[in-house]
């Protein structure tokens, strides 16, 4: 068994990824938490010599799984690969450490994706206590700002939930970039974003005025409403 590793940042060279990622299913306590715990992945956040990282272990749900995924990209890759791509399009995300693989052989086992820890909340829940004008401004504006990103750069998220978007300071954070895809096809670029903006939509299906408010926010983005 072998290890293939990626760094996205220099301090993280200092780290041994590979026992950090390997040390998740024993570590308990001492400044370790266990974020979620599930079968497509389990998230664990650690104290560091570089401080608090989140590392999110994607885990393999069956054979079959486990052969698909020899032919693809690992998501620990995608998501340090999307990182940059959303990055570069001004749109902010946690700072990626990088990524390790797991190599039986031939074949790919699971991987890794590393992170730096923020201290945010989900949009859904700064918006359950924040609903002033204020607040509904700034939020407004940062979800037009990522849509026209997502638009210029050919961009999609692919999961546009509300627990999937973290508010820190003046910030809008898009976070589990799995699915995030940049497209060369202007066709599927556009139904990709479609999708996005129907599920951002979607989240607010509970809250008629406020997703009547969001599809105005976005109505220069084509939306549709389902």
């Amino acid at each position: 068994m072998s290890y293939e590793i990626g760094f996205s940042s220099d301090p993280a060279q200092c780290l041994d990824l590979v026992q950090l990622c390997r040390d998740m299913d024993g570590r308990t306590g001492g400044g370790s938490v266990l974020l979620k715990d599930d079968t497509p992945a389990t998230l664990q956040l650690v104290d560091t010599e570089i401080g608090k990282l989140v590392i999110k272990r994607y885990n393999t749900k069956n054979a079959w799984h486990f052969m698909r995924r020899n032919f693809q990209i690992s998501r620990a890759a995608n998501c340090l690969r999307m990182s940059e791509e959303f990055t570069k399009a001004g749109i902010p995300v946690p700072e990626p450490i990088g990524v390790v693989r797991q190599r039986i052989g031939p074949f790919s086992g699971r991987s890794w994706f590393v992170s730096r820890y923020m201290d945010a909340e989900s949009l859904i829940e700064f918006l359950k206590r924040n609903h002033d004008a204020d607040s509904m401004r700034f939020v407004s504006d940062r979800i037009r700002r990522i849509f026209r990103a997502l638009q210029e750069h050919r961009l999609s998220h692919g999961d546009m939930k509300a627990t999937n978007m973290l508010v820190q300071g003046n910030e809008l954070i898009m976070i589990d970039l799995d699915s995030a895809r940049r497209h060369v096809s202007s066709a599927r670029h556009s139904r990709s974003l479609d999708r996005d903006r129907r599920r951002f939509l979607a989240n607010w299906s509970p809250w008629p005025e406020m997703k009547h408010h969001f599809a105005e926010v976005l109505s220069g983005h084509e939306v549709e409403e389902s």
